[in-house]
């Protein structure tokens, strides 16, 4: 075995995860600026920011999205409200699924927009803006065939009308959400907009016309223009990641006009040989063929690098892919750099989703290693990797 590197120097920066995203807030921007211009100037940008802005950071991204034009935020929970409003963010925000009971009364004192699908919500928060005196905004989320959540189409009317009914709510939005916006056959869309499109006459018919519809996630606002409608709400490409498939004809819209904001990078931080039909890693599922030359990463799935199948990912070093041997552990992974171009010293900047030089891995390209989405690859990331910012355009 030949190893380089002082070992306790290896150690200490084990301890301090020598793992980092830089998210680059000038391409969020830019990327937002772009949504903007993509719809009319009347049609308000919810920028989407839960899940920790999609493992961007929220208050950082919440910021920039405000600057860049949005006029929305967008969250699922209690929690993520309280971190936009403690960072002294006052633009509106739509909490967008259920909210539990024992949250209402926060959430209205946040001054959060509430996502409703029942009879049972309306009273719920009705009872708790009375108590605080105060005005509150609502959104039915109306079920066109998704089928997770929401009013189902011939209950709407009826819950419309307990919301006009009720002293202290106002209804504010009426939306919906596309279960396959992102797929060539459109049929599925189309049927879900002429649902949509018939709750809105339907609600005109006695007399509620709320100022905000919307409808059109990320994949709808390049692909379906009819469904801009009053605001849109996109998520993915406002990072800069394509919610197509690499056959469909708008993925090169979005890879050509949309800026990847995050990159992922660590450092080799250890150098070993190992013989012939020696293995590495739990379970021994890699096993050498030829003397190998391997480097050890900082980063495994306790930071949200998920363990693939043993060897179904590379990274970039020296601006060249290298192969990951054995499996990804929870602190640790293993590449080998037995073919690479160069010398390799510990130190050495590694790239996980970036590029370096004209050589690049993308968080699509982790998500077919994966066999998952690109939305998890960045959400899953966890907050013991550090988020450098950055504003360059």
């Amino acid at each position: 075995m030949v190893a380089l590197g002082d070992i306790s120097f290896i150690i200490d920066c084990m301890s301090d995860r020598l793992t980092s995203a830089t998210i680059n807030l000038g391409y969020y921007s830019h990327n937002i600026s772009k949504i903007c211009k993509l719809v009319s100037g009347e049609v308000k940008v919810m920028a989407v920011v839960k899940a920790n802005a999609y493992g961007h950071g929220i208050e950082r991204i919440a910021k920039t999205a405000i600057t860049a034009g949005a006029s929305y935020l967008g969250v699922v929970s209690l929690g993520e409200l309280k971190r936009i409003r403690n960072a002294s963010i006052h633009t509106p925000v739509l909490i967008l699924n259920y909210l539990d009971s024992n949250s209402l009364s926060e959430a209205i004192k946040l001054n959060s927009s509430i996502t409703v699908m029942d009879e049972a919500i309306v009273l719920l928060i009705e009872k708790e803006a009375n108590k605080q005196s105060k005005n509150v905004n609502v959104h039915i989320k109306l079920d066109t065939g998704m089928h997770r959540a929401g009013c189902d189409p011939d209950r709407l009317l009826n819950l419309a009308q307990k919301i006009q009914a009720a002293p202290h709510l106002i209804l504010e939005g009426l939306f919906t959400h596309f279960a396959e916006s992102e797929v060539l056959d459109a049929a599925f869309t189309h049927q879900q907009l002429k649902l949509f499109n018939q709750a809105i006459d339907s609600l005109k018919t006695i007399g509620v016309n709320p100022p905000l519809f919307h409808c059109a996630n990320s994949a709808a606002i390049i692909n379906f223009p009819e469904t801009h409608f009053t605001m849109v709400r996109p998520g993915l490409i406002s990072y800069g990641l394509n919610p197509f498939p690499k056959d469909h004809p708008k993925y090169t819209v979005v890879a050509e006009n949309f800026r990847p904001v995050l990159s992922l990078k660590t450092q080799v931080v250890f150098i070993r040989v190992i013989e012939p039909g020696e293995t590495v890693g739990y379970n021994r599922r890699w096993q050498a063929k030829r003397q190998s030359r391997l480097a050890l990463l900082p980063v495994g799935y306790g930071d949200g690098y998920r363990r693939t199948p043993y060897n179904a990912g590379k990274v970039i070093i020296n601006g060249q892919y290298v192969p990951i041997v054995g499996s990804v552990a929870m602190d640790q992974t293993v590449v080998d750099i037995t073919d690479i171009q160069g010398p390799v010293a510990v130190g050495d900047e590694v790239v996980l989703i970036g590029k370096q030089n004209v050589v690049s891995l993308t968080a699509d390209d982790l998500a077919t290693s994966y066999n998952t989405v690109n939305y998890e690859v960045v959400t899953a990331l966890q907050d013991r990797i550090d988020r450098d910012y950055g504003v360059k355009a």
